[in-house]
């Protein structure tokens, strides 16, 4: 049974970044490390394959949401049930900065699954890509299939 989603999501055409964590203003900035920039990239071989249905069906449902201009419908969707869902400026976060990428990019048109994996016996790590008229965007869902999670 899927019980949580992490995100890492919205990552445009190229490698950098997007955390969805909200952060301490007052924090000090900290140099990006070869390391951090290791994990975001795509992998070199990646798996098109479909997802197990439950997980199919959640980001299909929630990308044809985005289609509609239904943004924070479609987040509410994706995190119905979920920890994420329950800290409001997360999704707050999550919800500016894809009405930003959204708007710097154009309307979604169309996407399609770049790569499926999973990591251990729990993580199943799904990547899609979006397109628009400006360019591409990636997006990495992380799910935690266990029950117990």
């Amino acid at each position: 049974m899927l019980r949580r989603i992490a995100f890492l999501v919205v990552v445009a055409g190229g490698f950098a970044p997007s955390a969805v964590v909200a952060q301490d203003p007052m924090a000090q900035p900290r140099a990006v490390r070869t390391s951090d920039l290791v994990r975001v990239m795509p992998r070199r071989d990646p798996k098109p394959t479909q997802p197990i249905p439950e997980i199919r069906v959640r980001t299909e449902k929630f990308f044809n949401m985005l289609k509609e201009g239904k943004t924070s419908q479609a987040y509410d969707e994706l995190l119905a049930d979920e920890r994420l869902g329950q800290q409001p400026q997360n999704v707050q976060l999550l919800l500016q900065k894809t009405e930003q990428a959204l708007g710097l990019y154009g309307q979604l048109l169309s996407f399609e699954i770049y790569d499926n994996y999973t990591v251990g016996s729990r993580i199943n790590v799904v990547t899609y890509l979006t397109f628009h008229p400006v360019q591409p965007l990636r997006w990495r869902f992380v799910f935690d299939l266990s029950e117990a999670a």
